[in-house]
């Protein structure tokens, strides 16, 4: 029986040395490969089920944005999406073209290579009509419709001593197309006659770049020597001469015509006024770039790399938002759907990639408001979700859709919220200090509440929706008859959270002095006060039973206390910033944790144990919030999301095989499984 025994605990040890080891690689993949992450948190989540392995699935799937990899050419494609987003159109080394449907990724049309002739890039007509392709001594031009060729255009196209690839693009009202030749000089043809309308005639060095600005009134070029000229497009004057370095491949205007971005093979990415010719933005130290788009908001644009990684950048600030990453080779092109919500890559190692271009995610991220989200709440019946910024909104959101139901605006930053126990009102605290009730059906404030002179950091509201509690940086916590709209008790301290017993007898208030303390609502005495020391205080919750009391402390440290006998129950250490605020699921056996450390985290009332921590944010989490049925969880950050999670571990695990593209490759077996895949 001991060695039954003995031989059960060895396979439990070697399982849970298996889970962290997988853990471990999922976690140091995720900049390389994040679907290649969330397979090993996968895997190791089947070896044994460990905090790790459930931290990296949470962790990798927020970073995984590949919706499907095509194995289009057997090498280097490039791509582009048709202009109304149902089409993607790609042509391979080979000067094979393909079109594909963009979303059920059906090849629909493939038009056959000419022997001996390579193919560089492919592109649409605006108006969706015409699919244009620059071959190395030719550009041929097809009706996107009947898939007849049209025409092409012979002779000293490209010229290209070697594989450069070359680039064709439109005019915004279809007339002309533009040949971005290897040998230096420019050439725009009318597409009605076939005819040359002029060359460009100033670069020194083989051209790769070429776009026009969506205004139709400008035209750019780039060549191998970091030239970037700006002509106009009527005449073919030249009106600006950029100096970049490297071999700049690939430039594109802003959808307002206002910008343009030049992205090099040297690694550079700059952004210039297309106007004046004034440099906007520069960025270095980025692997070697060659391609570079504008997203139809024009504040991102995307960027192709020689490390296999797309990139979103913001374009104002120049914060990198997105990195997708998953190509084996070299990224050679990208393309944005016209709606904005997929990009499109293509590789040197013929593969198509199609990823969501919205910020990471488990369920659902939506870029809530233009300022920080100070708080964060389902309603009672989790059908909504309220939001509050320092942006002066509050915003009601649908679960289901993402979509905001109503948008309350005040001449304040808001800071704090919460929901009437029926749902039809919502309370929220102003930076001035001003509280209003709001009728959630009208979109008015039906009450303000004035007697605050400065943030107010928390509300609670009584069971019964008649009393309402609040704390503010001006010192003071105040006590509110929402029914008669008066003020009924004031408290003076350092306060910052507040919570209503469950029975709605007595309200719990967090400071800066290291105490918690508990009052009696109807008389406003002290009845006893809990610490651990002298650490600052700030998020305060109770459980449903009212039992429970929960502490976030200055340290990152998050502590449980028996309401009754005062007697620490448990400290829960992991977070590396202060705790802002907590939240208890609806039977009180999870609790939840919102840092300044850019994640929340879930844990084990009973035990005290981590349970998993939810990733993505990419500021300080100020607010957290479970769903009414424990199923998800909303929060609210410095960036000015909300994300919205799965708090359940078998939902993440089918949202993660639903999301994965592919199995790992017998490699990847090998090398992490240390063993040969089924």
């Amino acid at each position: 029986m001991a060695a039954i025994v003995f031989g059960q605990r060895s396979i439990q040890a070697e399982h849970l040395a298996t889970s962290r080891e997988l853990a471990a690689a999922a976690v140091n993949n995720m900049s390389i490969d994040p679907e290649r992450s969330v397979l090993l948190a996968l895997a190791a989540l089947d070896a044994s089920n460990t905090l790790e392995a459930r931290n990296a699935l949470h962790q990798a799937l927020p970073e995984s944005h590949i919706l499907h990899t095509i194995s289009a050419h057997r090498q280097a494609a490039n791509l582009t999406y048709s202009p109304d987003g149902m089409q993607v159109a790609s042509i391979g080394a080979d000067g094979e073209v393909k079109v594909w449907d963009a979303s059920t990724y059906q090849n629909l049309l493939t038009l056959p290579a000419d022997p001996n002739i390579s193919g560089y890039t492919v592109a649409y007509s605006p108006d969706g009509k015409l699919l244009a392709a620059a071959l190395s001594t030719k550009v041929v031009v097809w009706d996107a419709v009947s898939e007849k060729k049209i025409f092409s255009l012979d002779g000293n196209v490209s010229g290209a001593p070697n594989n450069e690839m070359v680039h064709v693009t439109f005019t915004p009202d279809n007339k002309h197309l533009a040949v971005a030749n290897m040998d230096g000089t420019p050439k725009v043809w009318d597409v009605a006659t076939r005819a040359k309308v002029f060359s460009l005639v100033g670069h020194k060095q083989p051209c790769d770049g070429i776009a026009y600005s969506p205004d139709g009134k400008n035209l750019a070029t780039s060549d191998d020597s970091g030239i970037i000229k700006i002509w106009d497009s009527a005449t073919g004057g030249e009106l600006l001469s950029l100096i970049q370095s490297g071999n700049v491949h690939s430039i594109a205007f802003s959808p307002d015509s206002k910008q343009l971005a030049s992205a090099s093979e040297d690694g550079t990415l700059k952004i210039w006024d297309s106007s004046t010719g004034k440099e906007l933005l520069s960025l270095r130290g980025i692997s070697g770039l060659y391609g570079v788009t504008f997203m139809p908001d024009g504040r991102r644009l995307v960027t192709a790399g020689q490390d296999g990684t797309a990139r979103v950048w913001d374009v104002v600030s120049g914060q990198q938002l997105l990195t997708l990453a998953g190509n084996t080779s070299t990224v050679t092109s990208i393309s944005v759907s016209h709606d904005g919500k997929r990009i499109a890559s293509s590789g040197y190692d013929g593969t198509l990639k199609i990823w969501d271009a919205a910020p990471g995610r488990e369920l659902l991220t939506l870029p809530a408001h233009s300022d920080i989200v100070w708080d964060v709440a389902y309603s009672p019946d989790g059908k909504s979700l309220a939001t509050a910024s320092a942006d002066g909104t509050a915003k009601l959101w649908n679960v289901a859709t993402g979509q905001v139901v109503i948008e309350l605006n005040s001449n304040d930053g808001l800071t704090s919220l919460v929901f009437s126990p029926d749902g039809k009102h919502l309370a929220t605290g102003g930076a001035s200090g001003t509280i209003n009730l709001w009728d959630l059906k009208t979109g008015q404030s039906v009450m303000k509440l004035e007697g605050h002179t400065y943030v107010v950091y928390a509300l609670a509201i009584s069971p019964d929706g008649k009393q309402l509690s609040s704390t503010s940086w001006d010192g003071t916590a105040k006590l509110w008859d929402v029914t008669l709209g008066r003020e009924l008790l004031t408290i003076s301290d350092q306060w910052t959270g507040v919570a209503f017993s469950s029975e709605g007898k007595h309200i719990f208030t967090s400071g800066l002095d290291g105490y918690v303390r508990m009052w009696d609502v109807s008389t406003g005495q002290e009845l006893k006060k809990y610490s651990d020391g002298a650490q600052d205080i700030y998020g305060v919750a109770i459980n449903p039973d009212g039992n429970l009391l929960a502490t976030g402390q200055q340290d990152g440290t998050v502590i449980i206390w028996d309401v009754k006998s005062g007697e620490k129950l448990h400290t829960l250490s992991g977070h590396a910033g202060l705790v802002a605020r907590l939240a208890f699921n609806k039977d009180g056996i999870r609790l939840a944790s919102a840092s300044f450390d850019r994640l929340a985290k879930v844990w084990d009332v009973a035990s005290g144990e981590e349970l998993f921590s939810l990733y993505g944010n990419t500021s300080n989490v100020f607010g957290v919030s479970f769903s009414p049925d424990g199923q998800n969880i909303a929060t609210a950050g410095g960036d000015g999301t909300i994300r919205m999670y799965t708090s359940q571990l078998e939902d993440l695990i089918i949202l993660a095989q639903s999301r994965t593209t592919r199995a790992l490759t017998p490699d990847e077996c090998q090398k992490y499984l240390h063993r040969t895949c089924p």
